[in-house]
């Protein structure tokens, strides 16, 4: 995983309610190599969970740790020509009790502090009926685009969680504040290895991929709107420039 150190670190934050300051796992953080002769993994990150807070009547943690990037990775507006792309990751279990799991299990979280005129927004892809894990290694590939079955937060507990819409995922990868995978997946201690984490546009032959019908009236706090982009309409070169960084580079 290249500049791992600079990607992710665990992270701890409460099960419900809007996203805090993020704290440190009790454990820290350690990154280790691992030879390609016991799978993919290689100068991988390691969280572990020795500290649990559980719901006694339940069993489920009351907070979950999370593998959180950087905002230095991410947070840029070549992100936008990843709608229609994917992301990807590598992981496997080190340790843990994969037949007593939390619920439900948010695995990837991606967050948009400024859209919805700075209330925000969040998409989840909860792991279901087509998304298990039971600790093995796996490259996991997550589309990002409406058939990726991504969950829009309500932001209230009163509400219940729907699948995102093209324009909902769309605006979020435009001005993404916050990317987690989720790293606390068993009601027990667990050591998680991440590797190989990248956001890979659309193929080249789709590009521009970022919706037409979601190029205008999304609302944005106006002090992250970039200079050439007014009330959300996107000139058509702009477009194109985007779909062009994003053939270049995968972003890690």
């Amino acid at each position: 995983m290249e500049q791992v150190q600079q990607w992710y670190r665990p992270s701890r934050v409460p099960r419900d309610g809007p996203t805090p300051s993020v704290a440190r796992c009790p454990s820290g953080k350690r990154e280790r190599k691992l030879s390609n002769s016991s799978g993919g993994l290689n100068h991988y990150i390691y969280g572990a969970d020795e500290v649990q807070s559980l719901d006694f009547a339940t069993g489920i943690d009351l907070a979950r740790w999370y593998f959180e990037a950087s905002p230095r990775i991410f947070h840029r507006k070549e992100l936008a020509a990843a709608y229609g792309g994917m992301l990807r990751f590598r992981v496997r279990s080190q340790y843990g009790n994969f037949l007593e799991l939390n619920d439900p299990l948010d695995w990837v979280t991606i967050e948009c502090q400024s859209c919805d005129s700075g209330q925000g927004a969040r998409i989840v892809r909860f792991v279901d009926e087509t998304l298990r894990w039971i600790g093995n290694e796996v490259y996991m590939e997550l589309y990002l685009h409406e058939n990726g079955r991504w969950s829009y937060d309500p932001l209230n507990s009163a509400a219940e969680f729907t699948y995102a819409t093209q324009c909902q995922i769309a605006a979020i990868l435009t001005n993404v504040s916050r990317i987690a995978i989720l790293g606390d997946f068993t009601r027990g201690g667990e050591g998680i290895a991440l590797d190989d984490v990248a956001i890979v546009a659309a193929d080249a032959s789709l590009q521009p991929a970022y919706p037409l019908s979601c190029q205008q009236a999304c609302r944005v706090a106006a002090a992250r709107v970039p200079r050439w982009w007014t009330s959300c309409r996107w000139p058509s070169w702009n477009v194109q420039a985007i779909a062009s960084a994003g053939r270049k580079a995968q972003w890690r």
